[in-house]
């Protein structure tokens, strides 16, 4: 098999226990009402460990062509935002598997938005996929904060889609550094409106 492909599984592993290992932490904050403070010391914390990977590499701190590089940041805090509101409203698995619909909505927005062509077998694929969650959600019992679930999953399907707008020179590391620095901003407004204390 193909070390590079081995590779990616295995950091798509480590990725996804990261991002439950999160989802359980927002979860123990039970009812937690300043959600922008919590994406603010998200981002900061994320900004302050990928400096050092910045600095050795060489890379420019904030390069040119930020436009795209900003939308993703303020698609990126708004989804957030509506995560830290559905962990903790909603069981784990409910909000968890609503937001794992998100490569189906990509599907879906790729056909829509770039009109990419969508194999019938890709759209049989998605629908069976979204059957799925909702027989986990379970419409009958569910509730309003399920909407929030969904616009976290359809904030991801943007930013997928979005990372075709990336200039061709960033890094994965530059456009992870790019997405939480250039939220901050915005952020630390919302966070100071809100009233969150540090």
């Amino acid at each position: 098999m193909d070390r590079s492909l081995i590779l990616a599984v295995l950091l798509l592993i480590f990725g996804n226990n990261i991002a439950i290992l999160s989802d359980s932490l927002i979860k123990l904050l039970d009812g937690f009402e300043a959600p922008f403070q919590f994406v603010l010391l998200r981002q900061l914390s994320a900004a302050l460990l990928l400096l050092p990977v910045m600095l050795y590499l060489r890379r420019p701190l904030l390069p040119q062509k930020l436009r795209w590089h900003a939308t993703r940041a303020h698609i990126f805090l708004f989804g957030a935002v509506f995560m830290v509101i559905s962990l903790t409203t909603l069981p784990l698995a409910t909000a968890n598997a609503i937001f794992y619909a998100a490569p189906l909505i990509t599907v879906v927005f790729a056909r829509v938005f770039f009109k990419e062509r969508v194999t019938l077998w890709s759209l049989g694929t998605a629908a069976l996929g979204m059957l799925g969650v909702l027989v986990i959600v379970n419409p009958s019992e569910g509730n309003i904060f399920v909407l929030a679930a969904l616009v976290v999953a359809a904030s991801l399907a943007i930013n997928n889609l979005l990372i075709k707008k990336l200039p061709v020179e960033h890094s994965i590391i530059d456009t992870l550094y790019l997405t939480n620095i250039l939220g901050i901003p915005t952020t630390l407004v919302l966070t100071l409106i809100e009233g969150g204390y540090f």
